[in-house]
């Protein structure tokens, strides 16, 4: 889980570019690989129109289209833009929609990329944050100031029953995104082989039997606010915001992690009601506290 500090900041602030609804990445996918079969067949090597050569152009066109249209979409973040806001602005905290999906994987890239998905680029970041706005057990929140996002918060009412929604809905998009920005970043394939795998696959494992040993905590898993926008009481609201929905969605307690030392938001959790559990290392190796929360 990444959790950004919180309320401290100056008067300005940045806001997204206007956000344009981009072309489906299968779509995409489709005519590149069209276009890649086309080019196989014409190339002399699968020209005899055998089933096996069939089969296997297809596959490997297929394959060629998803890897060269992930490394497009997955260039790089969307940056903001420096706008100014004016100081004690209505700050409005609703559920963000499908359209709001590009404005909180911005936020997030901006100010929580020390994590493995701002590494896996925009597109797979993007499908992330729509699994919390699709899934019965996701919990979002975006925090607007006239019209223009400022923060965001996501988080589960059961993490089991998420992470098990995510992978009957989600785990074919995510896997491709996923595979085709490691196909062309070694660096970050090195991070994952080393840190993840394990992780991911005992994940799995669980995630098949969703059997509850009683009730399960609601979890905090991102919030971040834009820096000209803290000091007015935006990460506040999104964690109000937060406890209400996890409340109401039956949870009774509340569990996050946040960055261990003066980098991390102890102490604005702390006066909120929240309590240290413990202390850790994250599989990156960042220091880090886990904090709890009655909701009863």
């Amino acid at each position: 889980m990444d959790v950004a500090n919180h309320d401290a900041g100056v008067a300005s602030a940045s806001a997204l570019p206007s956000r344009r609804r981009p072309t489906p990445f299968w779509l995409l996918a489709a005519v590149a690989s069209a276009i890649a079969g086309y080019l196989l067949h014409h190339s002399g090597y699968f020209s005899d129109h055998r089933l096996l050569s069939a089969v296997f152009a297809v596959v490997l066109a297929s394959a060629s289209g998803v890897v060269l249209v992930g490394f497009i979409a997955n260039r790089r973040h969307p940056e903001p833009l420096p706008v100014i806001l004016a100081t004690g602005g209505s700050v409005v905290v609703s559920t963000p929609v499908q359209e709001d999906v590009e404005a909180l994987a911005a936020i997030h890239a901006r100010y929580l990329g020390r994590g493995l998905f701002v590494s896996l680029g925009p597109a797979f970041l993007r499908a992330y944050y729509a699994g919390f706005l699709s899934s019965p057990y996701g919990i979002a929140s975006i925090a607007k100031v006239k019209g223009e996002p400022v923060g965001m918060l996501v988080g589960t009412t059961d993490q089991r029953q998420h992470r098990h929604w995510v992978i009957r809905h989600q785990v074919a998009r995510l896997s491709i995104l996923g595979l085709s920005a490691l196909a062309t970043r070694p660096l970050t394939t090195f991070r994952f082989l080393r840190t993840r795998v394990g992780r991911y696959r005992d994940g799995l494992k669980r995630a098949r039997d969703i059997e509850t040993r009683g009730p399960t905590p609601a979890v905090l898993t991102h919030v971040a606010v834009l820096l000209g926008a803290r000091a007015e009481g935006v990460g506040g609201k999104l964690v109000d915001d937060f406890e209400t929905k996890a409340r109401e969605g039956g949870s009774e307690t509340a569990i996050l992690t946040t960055e261990g030392g003066s980098s991390g938001a102890t102490d604005f959790y702390l006066g909120r009601g929240w309590g240290v559990t413990g202390t850790d290392f994250s599989l990156d190796g960042d220091a880090i506290t886990t904090m709890k929360k009655d909701l009863t």
